[in-house]
């Protein structure tokens, strides 16, 4: 794994590390200091000379300072000191107290009309963003950053702007928009003589060069922002490059990649400041390496350190590559225990990893849908004001007209305008009941694409792996000398365990995919979603289904399919039932499905529709039928759907 270095930490300004003697001297100036400005300057120089070296001491002279600027009543300082509190708790790794921090700071610099200020806000809220894995939020934050940063003519602060938008777009693989972002910033950082920011610009130009394929230049770009980090003295930007130079070479069957990484890493350890996820990553890399060398004891050993990193830490995000490595130098090595156990813990890793990924797809895909419905909200509000304007006018026109006209053209004038006013009403609510019918659609569907991506992944990812680990296993059977009984009676097990763990991730991507399951016909599907239900006898199902011989529409199949899914999903989670009752019946002209539970039910009329129900009614609305539920406290739960055909 490499390292995209951005200039994350500080934003448009960090200061140089080991600046002890700027320390004495801030203190011994604000000691003397008695105009309450001046305390405040030299309270935010004392946060910003010793965020590097000491949080605590940082954290408390950001706190004083915020303090004296509520006391004295002044805005400017107060978002100052809000600023200099965010960038602690940002080095903290405290992400959302930071975010917070400077959401305070961006809104009283707006009140203060401040707009550089509010483009160093803008930028560091785009940070945070890109740390809570929020992409458009941190692109839309980083452009605004932008924008007010041009205005104010603050080259710097424009240079690194361009730097965090390059490294989003990155991580969002589009990689055609980098250069030129890249190479105005490292126009603007040569101009200024800024050092680092041109180290952040090389950084961003050789990443681009190497997902391009374009090797000989990365490799010249990296060891240019190396030159530069040595320059400055920054060991941590240091290690960093040397880090993505040994993962540029790491395919190369020379030992450069090797003699990277340990370089790095040896720098990371040495490093006053310590930087835990390097130590892990760089650890990882090396072991890795030596691994290819058939080096396993380095690279055993290396890897428990980033293990026990890792977990004192509680930092997830190289997890499921430590343990599949040391899952292959087990293997390897023929420790059939300890394999099985690191490829378990791999493959838990990255369904949890999955599940994630799942849970924020959805949660963007519910959050986009609601944005999108509130900017038809205001459209249509502002049309409808629009029209009512029109109308007054025509209104005041007319009635300056009807003052020299006789009663019955005033009555079919009246007439026919009040035919106009429903036939636009009639208009307006059509296109309304279009366009939420329409995002309705869009969400469903992209749900559906969503889960058979997840399913597709799963079957054809961690599946595969699975079967190819089983098959390396097998092919140890017939190996073992009679003496071996014990370690012939571990391979068995470990096969056996293999194949269960095969039989899951098919069983749980095929539950996700309905259109593989609907292949047999919605009857069938349902009986074999029962029958996995049933299986571990705790909730006895009863199950009638009748004239669905011939197969439905696939898009009626799928969406009732999907409903029973999540009708016994909130069963099993929120009924309390021992008894569930489903009937599924096709007549003539429609299709009627019933579910009842002898459950602890709920007061329909009290209790506000969950994320279950909502996706239900959806869905039902989606193949144009009718949703009802029958529930109330101590009598359980009653729910109908009825299709026409």
């Amino acid at each position: 794994m490499k390292i995209s270095f951005l200039f994350l930490f500080l934003g448009l300004w960090i200061p140089a590390i080991g600046q002890n003697q700027e320390v004495d001297a801030f203190k011994k100036e604000l000691a003397l200091a008695k105009e309450d400005t001046l305390k405040l300057k030299l309270l935010s120089d004392l946060n910003w000379a010793t965020a590097y070296t000491s949080r605590s001491a940082a954290r408390t002279y950001a706190n004083q300072e915020l303090a004296l600027a509520l006391k004295i009543s002044n805005k400017k300082w107060e978002a100052q000191a809000y600023n200099d509190l965010g960038i602690v708790e940002q080095l903290d790794m405290h992400l959302r107290p930071a975010l917070e921090l400077h959401q305070k700071a961006l809104k009283i610099r707006t009140e203060l009309g401040d707009v550089a200020g509010m483009g160093s806000s803008q930028l560091k809220i785009g940070m945070m963003f890109v740390e809570l894995n929020d992409p458009d939020k941190a692109l839309d934050a980083c452009f605004q950053a932008l924008i007010h940063l041009r205005k104010a003519g603050n080259k710097q602060g424009i240079a690194y702007a361009l730097n965090n938008i390059c490294t989003i777009l990155e991580e969002q693989k589009q990689y055609k928009n980098i250069s030129a972002y890249a190479n105005e910033s490292y126009t603007l950082c040569k101009e200024l003589g800024d050092a680092v920011g041109m180290m952040n610009a090389a950084n961003q130009l050789a990443s681009m060069f190497e997902h391009e394929g374009n090797t000989p230049q990365s490799d010249l770009k990296y060891k240019e922002g190396l030159q530069l980090a040595i320059s400055v003295g920054d060991t941590l930007k240091t290690a960093t490059f040397l880090n993505n130079l040994g993962h540029l070479h790491r395919n190369e069957k020379s030992k450069k990649a090797l003699q990277y990484y340990e370089t790095a890493l040896n720098m990371a350890r040495q490093c006053s400041v310590q930087d835990t996820n390097g130590l892990i990553l760089y650890s990882a890399n090396t072991a890795n390496q030596y691994n290819v060398f058939k080096n396993f004891g380095k690279a055993e050993s290396l890897l428990r350190q980033a293990l026990f990193l890792a977990q004192k830490g509680k930092l997830p995000t190289y997890l499921h590559q430590i343990y599949s490595t040391l899952g292959d130098i087990f293997t390897q090595t023929g420790q059939a225990d300890s394999a099985v156990k690191y490829y378990t813990a791999f493959q838990l890793e990255t369904q949890k990893k999955f599940s994630d990924e799942m849970a924020a797809n959805f949660s963007r895909l519910q959050t986009q849908f609601e944005i999108d419905l509130r900017e038809q909200q205001k459209a249509t509000l502002s049309n409808e004001i629009e029209l009512k304007a029109q109308k007054l006018l025509r209104y005041q026109f007319l009635i300056a007209s009807l003052l020299v006209i006789i009663a019955l053209v005033i009555w079919v004038f009246t007439l026919v305008r009040n035919r106009q006013k429903l036939v636009q009403k009639r208009q307006l609510d059509q296109e309304r009941w279009q366009q939420q019918e329409a995002r309705s659609k869009a969400v469903i569907e992209a749900e559906e694409r969503e889960r058979q991506r997840i399913a597709r992944e799963l079957h054809d990812g961690v599946g595969q792996q699975l079967s190819a680990a089983r098959l390396h296993l097998s092919a140890l059977e017939g190996t073992f000398n009679p003496s071996q009984v014990k370690e012939e009676t571990l391979l068995v097990n470990a096969i056996s365990m293999m194949d269960d763990a095969v039989k899951e991730v098919r069983a749980v991507a095929h539950t996700m995919l309905a259109n593989a399951l609907l292949k047999q016909g919605l009857a069938g599907a349902v009986r074999d979603f029962i029958q996995k239900i049933n299986s571990g006898g705790l909730l006895k199902i009863e199950l009638e289904i009748s004239g669905l011989d011939q197969k439905l529409d696939g898009t009626v199949e799928s969406m009732l399919f999907r409903i029973i899914q999540e009708i016994m999903s909130n069963v099993i989670r929120h009924s309390q039932a021992n008894q569930v009752s489903i009937q599924l019946h096709r007549h003539e002209t429609e299709v009627v499905l019933m579910v009842e539970d002898n459950g602890v039910g709920f007061d329909v009329s009290s209790t506000p529709g969950g994320v279950g129900l909502e996706n239900m009614k959806s869905r039902v609305a989606y193949i144009n039928g009718t949703f009802e539920v029958d529930s109330s406290p101590g009598r359980g739960t009653t729910i109908s759907v009825e299709v026409k055909l």
